[in-house]
């Protein structure tokens, strides 16, 4: 089967979790998306992550002189950040009818598989990312909000899991999916383009922000990028498909 036919359909563990949908009056679907989202994203990212860098060994550095160059700025560990609200930001933007919550399912699937096909690179390549000594000694003090926030990235987050950056992958196919729905759904919304540009301009810092907040390699961007578009490449149609479908044609995906 074409990969891009088959990741734009709902694999079969998706189908059953849009079966039970109306649980719970419809929470249930939700609670099953916030489980799919922490086993399946953040699950593989820390396990592999703290498996490398307790118990692996590194080869090859992607690490060029620009690297070391480029200076540590400690705001921008807020658009780094951002991240981890733009996946609970698409479930409070997702719109409330059978077609928002099958793109929901779709994005949720992208990202997962995303995280696995990630995975396999971190495995394979793993980086030591030793660019945390470039930091200034205000921001290793982790004091303040910006140091705070540091702290407790460098605490969680152990520097491996380097190419391609998971950060850019998964914030782009976020930022497109959100897109279509604030440019259908939300376009006569007084909020809707304003939020759109927010949305942008903020990638355009995160993706800016893991070299400045001394978190990854330019290596790693310029690969995270490539990813990002050939991913969006491989899953849009199932978007393309969803997008002339009202609520009562929305089932027929499952029957597929």
């Amino acid at each position: 089967m074409n990969p891009r036919e088959w990741l734009s359909k709902p694999l079969p563990i998706m189908r059953h979790a849009w079966s039970r949908r109306e649980w719970l009056g419809g929470r249930w679907f939700y609670v099953e998306i916030f489980v799919w989202g922490f086993l399946g994203v953040a699950g593989i990212y820390f396990v592999i992550n703290h498996l490398i860098a307790n118990y692996g060994s590194y080869g090859w550095s992607p690490e060029i002189s620009l690297d070391s160059k480029i200076p540590p700025v400690a705001w921008m560990i807020i658009p780094y950040a951002s991240l981890y609200l733009l996946t609970p930001g698409s479930i409070f933007l997702h719109p409330l009818t059978d077609r928002g919550r099958v793109e929901l399912l779709l994005a949720l699937q992208g990202l997962v598989l995303l995280t696995a096909f990630h995975g396999i690179f971190f495995v394979l390549f793993p980086a030591d990312i030793a660019l945390r000594d470039q930091l200034t000694p205000e921001i290793l003090s982790y004091e303040g909000i910006f140091g705070s926030i540091f702290g407790l990235i460098h605490t969680i987050d152990n520097p491996t899991n380097a190419w391609p950056s998971l950060h850019v992958t998964l914030s782009y196919i976020i930022c497109r999916v959100m897109t279509i729905w604030l440019d259908r759904d939300y376009a006569e919304t007084t909020w809707g383009k304003p939020l759109k540009w927010i949305l942008w301009i903020n990638w355009v810092l995160l993706c800016a922000s893991i070299l400045t907040t001394k978190q990854h390699f330019v290596f790693d961007l310029v690969t995270g990028l490539a990813l990002a578009y050939s991913w969006w490449w491989l899953i849009e149609p199932g978007f393309s498909a969803i997008k002339g479908m009202d609520d009562s044609e929305i089932d027929l995906i499952f029957e597929q």
